[in-house]
């Protein structure tokens, strides 16, 4: 045999006096190299720290859920409702229990104040009577109405606009004139008051509402109820059949009452919660 095979000492199978050949030297492990070590005991690499979310970023949830806008800080400008949803509730209320009040002292003896006036000025017949006392107050409440109802939209639409300025469709001078131009009061309203709605409350983090469908439908109906009895009275309809009318239209009225109350106070609640989740609003 070679003599370079003698240096070698092989162990026979179950010899443990041999030794076992040493596997050759890993760099591994080795000063120069870097210990990896067992899965999970290694040192974890730095995570740079992520840049703060500005307010109004968009918070990306799990997938098919809609993205909500994170309003941590109200936009500048921003005001709360206050007192404000309060006044149109009441003067609401008012305007409501002054239809009813006139539907149910109408005048049932076919002759107009105007007419008793024109037949005999001197008579005590002239003077004015329950119905015509009720006549000349629901004017005040009525403009009363119009005007708070108007001045809390014009805020609230303002509000809308900070937060979705190009979620708007109708100008600021439609929040006024809107509900007492014939033909467009029939959806412009409407429309300001869904799109206040839709760009309210998503920045609250909650999803849509059913809206304003229920309120306007009922709305509208009352109106166009009205005129039909206005109508009536000028063909020369019955009493008893202009009552009609003017009952049915107040039992609308009344019925659209309740979508509208819970309307004022879904809408100022939800901005109220955004101005008081900022800074005090200018």
């Amino acid at each position: 045999m070679s003599t370079g095979d003698s240096d070698k000492q092989w162990a026979q199978p179950g010899d443990s006096t041999g030794s076992a050949p040493s596997p050759a030297p890993s760099g591994y492990g080795t000063p120069s190299s870097p210990s990896y070590g067992k899965y999970g005991q290694g040192t974890a690499l730095p995570v740079p720290p992520s840049a703060p979310t500005p307010p109004g970023a968009p918070v990306w949830g799990p997938p098919n859920q809609p993205v909500q806008p994170n309003w941590s800080v109200a936009p500048a400008g921003f005001k709360p409702s206050g007192q404000m949803a309060t006044a149109v509730i009441v003067l609401s209320v008012l305007y409501t229990i002054t239809d009813w009040l006139m539907a149910i002292f109408a005048p049932t003896d076919g002759k107009s104040l105007s007419e008793t006036l024109q037949a005999d000025s001197d008579s005590a017949s002239a003077t004015l009577g329950t119905y015509d006392y009720l006549a000349l107050a629901s004017f005040p409440v009525m403009l009363a109405a119009w005007l708070v109802t108007s001045i809390w939209l014009d805020q609230a639409r303002g509000n809308a606009v900070l937060l979705n300025p190009q979620g708007q469709r109708r100008s600021r001078g439609w929040v006024w004139f809107g509900w007492v131009i014939p033909i467009v009061y029939l959806w412009f309203p409407k429309q300001i008051l869904d799109d206040v709605i839709s760009a309210t409350e998503p920045a609250t983090g909650a999803g849509r509402s059913t809206g304003t469908n229920t309120y306007w439908t009922l709305w509208v109906t009352s109106i166009l109820i009205g005129a039909i009895g206005s109508g009536a009275a000028v063909a020369g309809a019955e009493d008893s059949v202009q009552r009609v009318f003017a009952l049915l239209e107040a039992g609308v009225l009344t019925a659209s009452l309740v979508p509208w109350v819970r309307l004022v106070l879904r809408i100022s609640a939800a901005q109220n919660r955004l101005a008081g989740a900022g800074a005090p609003p200018r």
